[in-house]
């Protein structure tokens, strides 16, 4: 039984992210954090989260300003791999400040264990056409456009984006040509093997030249090297994280929402939530489970 690490990418609300350590602290963890550079983020803080764990270790990551669609959230991704691949844990979660566990670290564990090699990627059923506009052209502009707000700063950062593709477009920019391989387009959001780390901070060159001044390429990077590797035979699509895309960007789970949540018994996270009488619901639910599984009871 191998020691697993939480990748976590976070730049708000700390206290949702201390109960977050709290369900992840387990002697088989070690949590590594970056909080982003935009956001306060004090010694205080940090030692506020390092207090909360007693059997996970804590590494902070040293900190990026990390935009929406931007490369530097891809940056963020492989700090964290590499921050975290020289101990060789057995499988790597990435997750955001605001998702919390379903089950508890006993059952998280076993289903590892018992699934020991897989690599958990979701890929998207997209036609390409839908994404590689995002690796074809450059946006050098992107770190500064950030979410699409309406804003008329932002608004003319916007215009000046297209300006520079459309110049692209009429120079025959194709930044396709440079692979050989397919693209695609799935989660960022995943838990993968220490092979599959190794393997990413390997290729970290060819990312960079691939995916540098792209738009939102962290939803491409990982499953376009998985597929073109010999990793494509080991990815179980399994969707081991409950995200819900269809009532929002992505959809934030509240407390009203606990019934159908629970309803979902194969998800091990949930991505996000919302620091509501949920939190306290999943938390109970996981000591009884977790105490369950001390005693064998279900």
């Amino acid at each position: 039984m191998g020691k697993h690490a939480y990748l976590i990418i976070a730049h708000n609300n700390l206290s949702l992210l201390r109960r977050l350590f709290l369900a992840l602290d387990d002697k088989r963890n070690d949590i590594y954090l970056h909080f982003d550079a935009r956001a306060k983020f004090s010694e205080e803080d940090e030692k506020m989260l390092r207090d909360a764990l007693v059997q996970s270790q804590l590494t902070v990551v040293p900190r990026i300003s990390v935009s929406w669609g931007g490369y530097s959230l891809l940056q963020c991704e492989m700090n964290l791999i590499k921050a975290a691949a020289g101990k060789h844990y057995e499988y790597y979660h990435l997750l955001s400040g605001v998702d919390f566990p379903l089950k508890s670290q006993s059952e998280i564990h076993d289903f590892f264990d018992a699934h020991k090699g897989e690599e958990f990627i979701e890929f998207w059923d997209k036609k390409p056409s839908e994404y590689l506009f995002r690796v074809k052209y450059y946006y050098p502009l992107q770190e500064r456009i950030g979410t699409y707000t309406y804003d008329m700063k932002t608004l003319i950062l916007r215009v000046r984006s297209k300006l520079k593709v459309f110049a692209q477009f009429l120079q025959g920019v194709n930044r396709l040509k440079e692979y050989d391989g397919e693209f695609k387009i799935g989660s960022n959001w995943l838990s993968i093997t220490d092979e599959l780390a190794g393997y990413l901070i390997e290729q970290e060159d060819m990312i960079y030249r691939l995916f540098h001044d792209g738009i939102a390429v962290d939803e491409l990077f990982i499953p376009t090297l998985c597929y073109n590797s010999d990793f494509r035979s080991r990815v179980n699509g399994s969707k081991i994280r409950l995200i819900d895309w269809e009532r929002g960007k992505p959809y934030v789970w509240s407390e009203q929402d606990y019934d159908e949540i629970i309803q979902n018994e194969d998800a091990l996270f949930l991505r996000k939530v919302t620091e509501d009488g949920l939190i306290g619901r999943l938390e109970k639910r996981i000591r009884e489970k977790e105490n369950g599984k001390r005693t064998g009871k279900n």
